[in-house]
């Protein structure tokens, strides 16, 4: 556990300061390990501490530019991200980022995680013409790296990663058929390295499932939560869970909207069904439940009501 860990590498530090003095670059690793462990627990101004610390360190016994002080500042960014501080996590990005190009190449995959990384805070100011230009970069750094080694687990997942966060930003300027197109992308890669009912994988489905009905691709759409439904289903040891009882209920309503969009009341109404279903099984009465019953009995109500009317029409 990290609580049990945080008294041991405090010990590790101070047999570090003692074996090798103040400024060493084991002392640095150490305060960069301690950094680690209480960036795992949430203890973020420990952590920014740990990190700065180790930064100047590596800066006095290794030199300015040496990669290991890159490695450090990014966390240093990481931390300030999660602390909110965006100009300073910006400030550090590309600070690591500049000595990265000098020191391994500006073509390096660990270069592209840092171009992510200032693309994340570019969203948080809502510069997303900036975000789209760092994000496309590191895609571009990666789409290389992976032409070099199309096997590598790590490198697949960080283009995923990029895929997915340039999905964000088509979806979020209404670009629904380009987020959909990166987004296929991402869950390709994704279901190699990690399995084709990983959570990740089956989040960026339904993303893609809802940026192909935006764009009037319907089919492909039902295609796409078919596909989650079918895993829910067979691939995860929790099915019939109340967690995935829920899950199934929300996208069998998702797909209810989709025949909606298709004007196909009969297959609305049939798969509403399905999701009433899914709901009224989850035994755990919660107002996330009620909420989307009353949701789901609304719309049963309504494509009952326009059938009949579609009805008097031929009559």
């Amino acid at each position: 556990s990290v609580a049990g860990a945080l008294p041991l590498f405090g010990i590790i530090l101070q047999c570090q300061k003692q074996r090798y003095g103040t400024v060493h670059e084991h002392v640095a690793s150490a305060c960069y390990n301690l950094g680690i462990a209480h960036l795992r627990g949430q203890q973020l101004h420990d952590a920014l501490e740990d990190f700065g610390e180790a930064t100047r360190i590596r800066r006095a016994a290794l030199g300015r530019e040496h990669p290991a002080v890159a490695i450090s500042l990014v966390k240093v960014g990481v931390t300030q991200l999660q602390l909110h501080r965006f100009e300073n996590a910006l400030w550090n990005f590309r600070e690591a980022l500049s000595i990265r190009k000098r020191s391994l190449g500006p073509l390096h995959p660990s270069t592209a995680r840092i171009y992510n990384n200032i693309g994340c805070v570019h969203v948080e100011f809502n510069e997303l013409r900036e975000a789209r230009r760092a994000f496309e970069a590191a895609l571009d750094i990666q789409r290389n790296a992976l032409s070099e080694d199309p096997d590598s687990r790590g490198i697949m997942l960080a283009t995923a990663t990029t895929l997915c966060n340039l999905g964000y930003l088509y979806r979020h300027r209404d670009l629904h058929g380009k987020a959909a197109l990166v987004l296929k992308e991402a869950a390709d890669l994704q279901e190699t390295v990690l399995g084709r009912s990983n959570a990740a994988v089956l989040s960026t489905l339904d993303n893609l499932a809802d940026c192909s009905a935006a764009a009037g691709q319907t089919i492909e759409a039902l295609r796409y939560f078919n596909m989650i439904l079918i895993r829910y289903r067979v691939g995860d040891s929790l099915a019939g869970s109340q967690q995935i009882l829920r899950a199934e209920a929300v996208l069998l309503y998702k797909m209810s909207r989709v025949h909606r969009q298709r004007n196909d009341r009969e297959s609305q109404l049939d798969t509403l069904k399905l999701a009433l279903r899914s709901v009224r099984a989850m035994t755990k009465p919660t107002s996330r439940k009620d909420t989307l019953e009353r949701r789901i009995v609304y719309d049963m109500r309504s494509c009952r009501d326009q059938i009949e009317k579609d009805k008097t029409k031929w009559i």
